[in-house]
């Protein structure tokens, strides 16, 4: 067969997979309603190609064609999938694009729902770095060509190419594996829109302050990172003066997480996670110190959190307030316990962020352990 892009679609379609026509050296799709009549009937194929011999040829994702893709425009998108992932990248179809690589995974049989799109993930500087594309979407295949980007330095002419040894003459598309099910889960993984409104993590009302001398009097470093294991990343500095670290574990030129991009409620900064591989912490949230320092290191209780550094002095105590009195037949009854100094061990002294913030609470640390995070920073 002469036509390169008719001979792939045709493939394509024997493989199940449902075929769009898009505009020569173009991504659009020039079929109408194409969501709708894209098809894997060889007739209606070969119709579309007599009708636009050069057509670009793609492929509508979703449980139409069983598969979902990764679109990786970046080197930050490779970092930000390897720490998502952590590694668990089974080998399936894939390609080269006009500006980075696209993995194809295969919705399993069973599944019981479909994966939904997310329509793009961006980096610590505003730009696209992933996408995860299902239901609703087409990806543009080899041997199609690529538009080109003047703004961003993209030559148009490249030809969209299967990695070698990747191609679906050589293996079937490997089953999603679990962490991208659950990111592409409905209600799970949501659209970031970067970056003025990060997605935070510490739903306080705004009437009940974090303990605002946490996050003057305590640093990111000394009491937080350093303490957990996070190490600096190279460059250390990112956009806006922020400052970039390896998550846990890791010890080169990876980003986990950010500080100082974002500022908290209260004006000082805060951490933005990339990585989905740091236990307490979620992937594309913000956290403000105080949380952040309460989900490392005492799994989300925030009394026990702030009982640790009232002990190390980061904060102070605060006093408890002298309950109310009420008189019943001229007796004076305490409607609470005696007023006192410090934080002790009663949790209604504590400001009601710290008792429940909603945050999964997976039981306070023995005081073994609060003691070793203690010795860590000394």
């Amino acid at each position: 067969m002469s036509n390169p892009y008719l001979a792939a679609a045709l493939d394509f379609a024997s493989r199940g997979w449902c075929v769009v026509p898009c505009t020569p050296r173009q991504k659009k799709p020039w079929l109408t309603r194409w969501q709708e009549n894209n098809s894997s009937d060889a007739d209606t194929i070969r119709g579309w190609w007599r009708h636009q011999p050069d057509s670009n040829v793609g492929v509508y994702l979703g449980c139409r064609s069983m598969l979902v893709a990764i679109d990786n425009d970046s080197d930050a998108g490779s970092r930000m999938l390897l720490d998502m992932s952590a590694g668990d990248l089974p080998d399936t179809c894939e390609m080269t694009t006009g500006k980075g690589s696209r993995l194809l995974y295969a919705i399993p049989e069973l599944l019981e729902f479909e994966p939904k799109t997310v329509a793009t993930l961006k980096d610590e500087y505003g730009k696209e770095a992933l996408r995860f594309q299902s239901k609703g979407a087409q990806c543009v295949m080899p041997p199609s060509v690529h538009p080109g980007d003047v703004e961003k330095g993209i030559p148009p002419g490249r030809v969209y190419a299967w990695v070698e040894g990747r191609s679906p003459a050589d293996l079937e598309p490997a089953p999603m594996p679990g962490w991208l099910i659950e990111a592409m889960r409905p209600g799970g993984l949501a659209d970031e829109e970067h970056p003025e409104r990060p997605n935070w993590s510490d739903a306080v009302p705004s009437n009940i302050p974090r303990d605002e001398s946490f996050n003057l009097s305590a640093n990111w470093w000394d009491h937080v990172l350093q303490p957990a294991g996070f190490s600096p990343s190279s460059p250390a500095r990112g956009d806006r003066g922020s400052y970039r670290y390896c998550r846990p574990g890791k010890r080169d030129s990876s980003i986990g997480v950010t500080v100082g991009y974002y500022k908290a409620k209260d004006g000082t900064d805060a951490l933005y996670v990339f990585s989905g591989s740091i236990p307490g912490l979620e992937a594309l949230k913000c956290y403000d110190m105080f949380g952040a320092f309460a989900r490392l290191f005492y799994r989300g209780d925030f009394a026990a959190a702030a009982r640790a550094a009232v002990a190390k002095g980061i904060i102070k105590a605060r006093p408890r307030r002298v309950p109310p009195r009420i008189v019943w037949n001229g007796r004076a009854f305490e409607t609470g316990r005696s007023a006192g100094t410090g934080p002790a061990d009663d949790p209604d002294a504590l400001p009601a962020a710290w008792r429940d913030d909603g945050y999964p609470d997976l039981g306070r640390l023995t005081p073994a352990e609060s003691r070793r995070w203690l010795e860590r920073i000394n």
